[in-house]
């Protein structure tokens, strides 16, 4: 998978966070965010963005909900670039598996 494949995943609804923080690149999302426990801060979504119109950098909203606290944060990421997927991909592996077992019955 590619930018511009990862990019036209377009998903109903949209995220929103009633906290908002930004990372230049998604290394140094990763660096910070890597660490929090998932049962605690459950990415449930993800949107990569690209204006194709202009020669700007693919951006990444990440949206985790903050268990046990009622809140919604909203990860923005800058710059993300195609050699960023395997890291995504990584990061988002255990969310996956948590949100899988949410709904299984």
């Amino acid at each position: 998978m590619n930018l511009k494949d990862l990019a036209k995943n377009d998903k109903p609804y949209y995220g929103s966070g009633t906290y908002e923080e930004s990372y230049e690149t998604f290394k140094d999302f990763y660096d910070e965010m890597n660490e929090y426990d998932v049962d605690m801060n459950l990415c449930y979504r993800f949107d990569l963005k690209h204006d194709e119109d202009e020669d700007k950098p693919y951006t990444l909203q990440i949206f985790t909900i903050l268990q046990r606290k009622g809140g919604i944060a909203a990860h923005y990421i800058e710059d993300f670039k195609e050699a960023d997927i395997p890291l995504l991909k990584k990061y988002l592996e255990p969310h996956q598996k948590v949100c899988k077992q949410l709904i299984n019955f």
